[in-house]
């Protein structure tokens, strides 16, 4: 039997914990950027940081992810031990050891609600109207959107300016029904690995995890939808939850961290970086933040 050691560059700090509690798994999907494990009921990532350091990734430097790459295969399974992670069939036996990488942690600042405020919301407006790439679903222009809204002008009435318009009401409502309706509109909805209407709900959720001002019964009747059915893809699904518990990816992170701040300096490229993410994953989480931020200023 073949034997291959590779070693983690940074894992998040939580994974150690999540690992012994759930140290038995396989390989559940290859991609160019890495491998996703599931371990239990949980995905956990192992790759690059080209869409940032993940709440559930382990991450490796580009030459030792493009070997682990060439050698990792769908029918492994996977076993946690000893601080290690160990990858098994037949043919061979590869050891990915994290005794030597280094816990990150993604911290997302947070707000009393009656303090929340968003310096540099309009900046971050800007930047949405001049990057003019349409959001993942129906082709919805962020700059037509904004011009609309922002004008107080009736947008054009198709069934996503419809449901967008729900989502914002949605998020303070304690109408069960209603979010559920509004809710099951957008998971799932999109193409890819992340469908969008998942990745708007993660946008969404991070303005929340800064301010806390979302209704309980939004963010309950998310968690039931997610946990109860196969609504969307595993990796969303994953995506949700860790947003639903206030932890996202640092590409997020730093935006919030940004939109914080007066005048940050690193807004523009940290929403660039965020926008390049995935097909449409990060336009599509930057107009959740955004519609996260219109929905609080409206209320206040």
């Amino acid at each position: 039997m073949k034997e291959f050691i590779f070693y983690g560059e940074e894992h998040h700090s939580d994974l150690p914990l999540l690992l012994s509690e759930n140290n038995l798994g396989r390989v559940h999907s290859i991609f160019q950027n890495g491998v996703n494990i599931k371990m239990g009921k949980f995905l956990i990532f192992i790759g690059n940081t080209k869409n940032g350091r993940l709440p559930f990734g382990i991450h490796l430097e580009e030459d030792a992810l493009n070997e682990f790459m060439a050698c990792v295969k769908d029918d492994l399974v996977v076993c946690w031990k000893g601080f290690s992670l160990y990858f098994a069939n037949k043919e061979k036996l590869m050891k990915l050891d994290l005794q030597t990488s280094t816990p990150f942690v993604n911290s997302i600042p947070k707000c009393k609600p009656e303090k929340v405020n968003f310096p540099s919301f309009e900046q971050f407006v800007a930047l949405c109207i001049d990057n003019g790439e349409p959001i993942g679903i129906d082709d919805l222009y962020m700059d037509q959107f904004l011009l609309y809204y922002l004008n107080n002008q009736e947008i054009v009435q198709t069934e996503l300016a419809i449901k967008v318009s729900d989502l914002m009401k949605a998020v303070f409502s304690e109408d069960e029904e209603f979010i559920e309706l509004t809710l099951r509109y957008f998971l799932g909805r999109g193409k890819g690995l992340t469908p969008s209407g998942d990745d708007i709900l993660v946008g969404l959720l991070a303005v929340h995890a800064v301010s806390g001002m979302f209704s309980q019964t939004f963010l309950h009747v998310l968690k039931e939808i997610i946990q109860a059915e196969p609504i969307t893809t595993d990796v969303s699904i994953e995506y949700l939850q860790y947003a639903l518990n206030g932890k996202f990816s640092s590409v997020i992170v730093h935006i919030m961290n940004d939109l914080l701040t007066e005048a940050s300096a690193e807004l523009k490229q940290h929403f660039s970086d965020l926008v390049q993410v995935g097909h449409s994953s990060g336009v599509d989480s930057s107009f959740g933040i955004l519609l996260g931020m219109l929905t609080i200023r409206r209320i206040k």
